[in-house]
């Protein structure tokens, strides 16, 4: 992840963005407060980083599942519990990686 804090950096951004012949993009905006939104955040990745980010995440959300499948019946257990709050975490950490491009 890289954070655009100036010009320069922007410029770097754009260059290595006009190299992919895809690019995926992500907003944030804010209206809490405001009538009309404001852009507080924009996310941009190249295919590639895109790609192997929502791979992780489907792969991720896919483990959860069949965890939670495999162990319906015990669920109460604190082993399993534990398992999946790691599944849950892992996703977390991906999702988070994700909206970081």
């Amino acid at each position: 992840m890289r954070i655009v804090t100036s010009s320069h950096d922007l410029t770097l951004a754009c260059e290595s963005l006009s190299a992919s012949d895809f690019v995926a993009a992500d907003t944030e905006f804010m209206r809490e407060q405001t009538f009309w939104p404001q852009l507080c955040l924009v996310q941009l990745a190249t295919h590639e980083e895109a790609v192997r980010n929502y791979v992780i995440v489907l792969k991720t959300i896919g483990q959860g599942h069949q965890k939670l499948y495999e162990t319906r019946t015990q669920l109460s257990k604190a082993e399993v519990e534990a398992d999946i709050q790691r599944y849950a975490n892992r996703l977390k950490e991906a999702f988070n990686a994700v909206k970081g491009l």
